[in-house]
């Protein structure tokens, strides 16, 4: 099916979305170095856990679950269609509506993953897209373990040094980037062809970005997914793009936010396959903005060192390189209160810190209509003051230094750089088992993990979606 010819280009270079698309088509598992196999094995047991987590019905996943059983779809269609984490192994949804439902589960408790120094929340669009079409083209093991690496890879190199905040309309990095993480991921198991593939890029650019406020919080990432993988069906079936530079062109991708193309976008796609972004996924281990972890694991090193308590604290000074280009974010992690609802709370630094300091953890149950009701943080974050130093801003972004002054005089610091949390597949079972709220059991748990540990000699990644769904006699883990 044709729906029609893409402009002609007439630029030197060719587009940016064919050079994308040679490099993902040309790319295959034994172009992997095993340490990226590892780290994408890693992350998807992350991702399931959390998926599985989202099951315990309290999150917004609860009420996307009941929307989205008005799209499963018969049995006549059931080729076409994937499955869900923990639902019946009977429930099916077309392959982008199944990416969407899987990643809003792993996204429901905002602990999935952030690839930096792009801060692009890669792995809730990456994996959804991959289980749902291995799924349903029976992709072997080693084809999802390449798709997913591929998904990381490029949405990590376009998003670059993380500078949607400083655009001329500031926004979140993943509402630009990260349709390009879902469709490289689905388009390279639907075995795009290099032309479909660069198509697919162009639509992924039109169909994703968005203004995120409020409650969509919940959903964003899902329908980024979902549209995303659309995109990859449209090109399968014989669209085409706009514009074959519809990422650099002149009211490209980057023009339009921008203003102006990266200088160092062609350095950016030539590196491709080199310094593999996936490595620079990092697990949210706190609630809230993946942004100020550093600094909460810097805080938390203190207090316990130091046996220090919210009583003995007079001022907290935490220095970060952010350029003077940075104010709209600036504003938002250094918001001091007062603290009405999670729009206020969820990114400021402040706030995260006083939880530190009084709960000794930064939890979810923290950040409610009643903790805030509650004031559980008192005048705390008005003690708490951020400096955002340009001078410092050739440092990582995962930089931060603490200052904590107390109130008998003493000045406590910590400084720190860049997080890493090992993961080793000796954890992964303790892991799923913590989060799973009684779907799949310890037995099935470790069925995954084994397979997971092996996905390189799996010939189907169904095999792996048949152990994550239950069965609709007795609601237990599909045998």
């Amino acid at each position: 099916m044709n729906m029609g010819k893409p402009m002609q280009d007439t630029g030197k270079m060719p587009p940016v979305a064919e050079r994308l698309a040679s490099f993902v088509t040309a790319t295959s598992y034994t172009d992997l170095p095993k340490y990226v196999i590892s780290k994408v094995k890693e992350q998807l047991i992350y991702h399931i856990g959390l998926a599985l987590w989202a099951r315990d019905g309290n999150t917004e996943a609860a009420s996307m679950l009941r929307t989205v059983e008005m799209m499963a779809v018969g049995p006549d269609n059931s080729k076409a269609a994937s499955k869900v984490i923990g639902s019946d192994k009977n429930f099916l949804l077309n392959a982008s509506d199944a990416a969407f439902a899987n990643s809003v589960l792993m996204r429901a408790k905002w602990k999935d993953d952030v690839v930096w120094p792009s801060g692009i929340h890669a792995g809730i669009l990456v994996y959804p897209a991959g289980l749902a079409y291995g799924d349903i083209r029976s992709s072997s093991g080693q084809d999802f373990l390449t798709s997913c690496a591929l998904g990381y890879e490029i949405v990590g190199k376009l998003g670059g040094e993380g500078k949607a905040w400083s655009a001329r309309f500031p926004r979140r990095d993943t509402m630009i980037f990260g349709a390009f993480a879902s469709m490289t991921t689905a388009g390279y198991l639907l075995r795009l062809d290099p032309e479909k593939m660069a198509a697919g890029f162009g639509f992924a650019a039109n169909l994703c970005s968005g203004v995120p406020e409020e409650g969509q919080m919940d959903h964003f990432y899902g329908l980024i997914a979902r549209n995303a993988c659309y995109a990859a069906e449209m090109v399968d079936m014989g669209a085409v793009p706009y514009w074959p530079r519809t990422i650099e062109g002149d009211v490209g991708l980057y023009e339009s936010f921008f203003g102006v193309v990266p200088d160092q976008l062609n350095e950016w796609v030539e590196n491709l396959g080199s310094d593999w972004e996936i490595l620079r996924a990092e697990q949210k281990r706190h609630y809230g903005t993946g942004q100020n972890a550093v600094a909460i694991e810097a805080m938390i090193d203190l207090t316990r060192k130091h046996n220090i308590s919210a009583e003995a604290v007079k001022q907290v000074d935490v220095y970060l390189p952010f350029g003077d280009e940075n104010k709209a974010r600036q504003s938002i992690l250094a918001y001091q209160g007062p603290f009405l609802s999670l729009t206020d709370a969820t990114s400021s630094l402040p706030y995260a810190l006083s939880l530190v300091l009084i709960k000794g953890v930064v939890q979810a149950e923290f950040y409610t209509d009643q903790a805030f009701a509650e004031n559980i943080v008192g005048k705390l974050p008005s003690q708490i003051q951020l400096h955002f130093r340009p001078e410092d801003a050739h440092r990582s972004p995962r930089y931060c230094r603490l200052n904590v002054l107390l109130k008998n005089g003493q000045v406590l610091q910590s400084e720190k750089e860049g997080l890493s949390y090992a993961f080793p597949k000796e954890d992964w079972q303790a892991w799923l088992e913590n989060l799973d709220p009684g779907l799949l059991g310890p037995s099935r748990l470790s069925q995954i993990c084994e397979m997971v540990a092996d996905l390189e000699n799996m010939k189907s990644i169904s095999e792996l979606l048949r152990l994550l769904t239950t069965t609709s006699k007795t609601g237990e883990a599909n045998g």
